[in-house]
């Protein structure tokens, strides 16, 4: 790997991840290893071998001299777009067609979410805002999703009823 950055490539290889809303158990099989050593990576003890990196290419539709950029720009419809391309494809197309990561939807389909953004919105209605589009989560799943991302999401108390919290958009 002579020179590549095995930090940059590793960083944008999980940022297309989430934007991709695939899981990383996904990941690692796509890269076919192990979720363990997917781990390890994650946390730089370890790297991608040049055969996972080109696999990471060729879900991701990408050249390696983009993971390899500072520059990595994604498409707000990135998702969208990996399932045009991997049309065909059974087993990539399998993978997207699975529910996406919570965080992906918290961070990219529920920002189109008005109240959301504006005034809060309750577990109920969100799952009420996401099951249309086949997006089936558990209550407890999303309160724990959003509170996991208390970076970008504030969690208070409904004024109308105490006993349920609102989620808004920091």
């Amino acid at each position: 790997m002579a020179n590549l950055d095995e930090q940059q490539i590793r960083n944008n290889i999980f940022r297309l991840v989430l934007h991709s809303g695939i899981s990383e158990i996904n990941l690692s099989l796509i890269l076919d290893i192990s979720d363990r050593q997917l781990k390890r990576i994650k946390e730089s003890k370890g790297n991608f071998n040049i055969a996972s990196i080109n696999k990471a290419c060729e879900f991701f539709n990408c050249e390696v001299e983009h993971l390899n950029s500072e520059e990595l720009n994604i498409v707000p419809d990135f998702r969208d777009r990996l399932k045009k391309v991997h049309k065909g494809n059974i087993e990539y197309e399998k993978i997207l067609d699975d529910r996406p990561s919570l965080t992906f939807v918290i961070k990219f389909v529920l920002i189109q979410n008005k109240a959301f953004l504006t005034k809060g919105i309750s577990v109920k209605n969100i799952r009420e805002y996401l099951s249309p589009m086949g997006y089936d989560y558990s209550s407890s799943h999303i309160s724990l999703g959003m509170a996991r991302l208390e970076k970008i999401v504030k969690r208070f108390p409904d004024p109308e009823n105490p006993r349920t919290f609102l989620y808004l958009r920091k």
